[in-house]
């Protein structure tokens, strides 16, 4: 009887890993293809072409995320990721072969934003449930950072082709992950469902959903404004990735409150510094350093940690769609206010966002601690413990 005990607990865990492995992997690879699509997408020359384009692939992420969400309660989750997966190399190989002209282009964008969005609530809520909330965290910020590494050099590599190979190149890139998880076979995970007006309805009422999701809007809104005005540099993308794998470490041994704090208040510093002498190469270098490290850390928190700590297995489509429903379209800001609006100086700007940064923490300072506190004692005796052996034996060795 002991034996069987043993040898499922030891199934159960190599299964666990198995599905850490492929979850992880299958967020990579959305990203990554999502930011190479994009790469794409912006090599248009005409400023105002690439912006409808650009517009129209940002709205169909988030309408097809709402669609995505009836569509998984109809079909089984790993049956619904081999679909949307083989949909977007689809799409991406169709893309090669058809000439973006004015009006096809608008339809190829919508399709494009439609092959990304339809699954994405469907596979971060299957990442969700494949990582634990005690190395959630950890494993989110190694994953972002993974991914940020891959995009440099796969982005690079699209600058140098034609527009036909490189969605063919991006086709053959997001078949990979199919056959990733077709070699591996995780294991499906079934829960049951209310209905989705229900479970919207549940997560809103939800008083602490309500306080992460109001500053994490804040962010996007004064994030997009900021980024219309000033040209982000690679430092700021290199920054922004090693933050991702500290912010993971932190979320799981000192909380995902107090790590999305620390996010908000280096957002405010870095701007506030720049609003003061935005002519000054050193306030510039020091807003792209710790705007980047800070806004590494909301990415992790609020795109894959924030959203499964706040909602149950049963409600994580839900979560992770409401959560990110913005994340798409406030990036339109960034594309259509330098074409139709005047700004006030930069420093004016940058002031007010400063502000808003800073008020953003007020509703995190009534949010309660996502990571349950056992977990954070349970760390916290470990090291006790750690540090007391050290002691012990170095006090053996000198022999006191």
């Amino acid at each position: 009887m002991l034996s069987y005990f043993v040898q499922g607990s030891l199934l159960n865990k190599k299964s666990y890993h198995k599905n850490v492995i492929v979850a992880s992997v299958l967020v990579l690879n959305t990203f990554s293809w999502l930011y190479l699509t994009l790469a794409i997408l912006n090599t248009f020359s005409d400023s105002a072409f690439k912006a409808g384009v650009l517009t129209y692939f940002y709205l169909f992420i988030s309408i097809s995320s709402v669609l995505g969400i009836f569509l998984s309660r109809h079909i089984k989750r790993l049956k619904f990721l081999y679909l949307w997966i083989s949909l977007g190399a689809a799409i991406s190989f169709l893309s090669a072969f058809i000439s973006f002209q004015e009006r096809i282009s608008y339809i190829l964008s919508s399709l494009l934003g439609l092959a990304v969005g339809v699954g994405m609530p469907s596979c971060l809520a299957f990442y969700a449930d494949c990582t634990s909330i005690e190395n959630r965290g950890k494993i989110s910020g190694v994953t972002l950072c993974a991914t940020n590494l891959v995009v440099f050099p796969l982005s690079s590599l699209i600058m140098c082709l034609s527009q036909d190979l490189s969605f063919i190149f991006s086709g053959i890139w997001r078949l990979l992950i199919l056959i990733i998880i077709i070699i591996l076979k995780p294991r499906d995970i079934h829960y049951s469902k209310n209905s989705i007006s229900k479970s919207i309805a549940e997560l809103i009422k939800q008083r602490r959903f309500i306080l992460y999701f109001t500053p994490w809007i804040l962010f996007l809104f004064v994030d997009r404004i900021c980024g219309a005005l000033l040209e982000r540099p690679l430092l700021e993308a290199v920054f922004g990735s090693l933050s991702s794998l500290i912010a993971g470490y932190l979320a799981d041994n000192f909380g995902r409150k107090r790590t999305v704090i620390c996010g908000f208040v280096g957002l405010g510093i870095a701007y506030g510094v720049f609003s003061l002498t935005p002519d000054s190469m050193l306030a510039r270098y020091f807003h792209f350093i710790i705007d980047g490290i800070s806004a590494g850390i909301l990415f992790v928190a609020f795109t894959l940690i924030l959203w499964a700590d706040l909602s149950r297995h049963e409600l994580r489509e839900e979560a992770y769609m409401i959560g990110n429903i913005l994340f798409f379209p406030s990036r339109i800001l960034t594309i259509m206010l330098p074409l139709y609006v005047t700004f006030p100086p930069v420093n004016a700007i940058f002031s007010l966002a400063s502000f808003f940064l800073f008020l953003a923490v007020i509703p995190l300072m009534y949010a309660p601690e996502t990571l349950p506190e056992k977990f954070i004692r349970r760390r916290e005796l470990r090291k006790y413990v750690e540090k007391a052996k050290k002691l012990r034996e170095k006090y053996e060795k000198t022999g006191d």
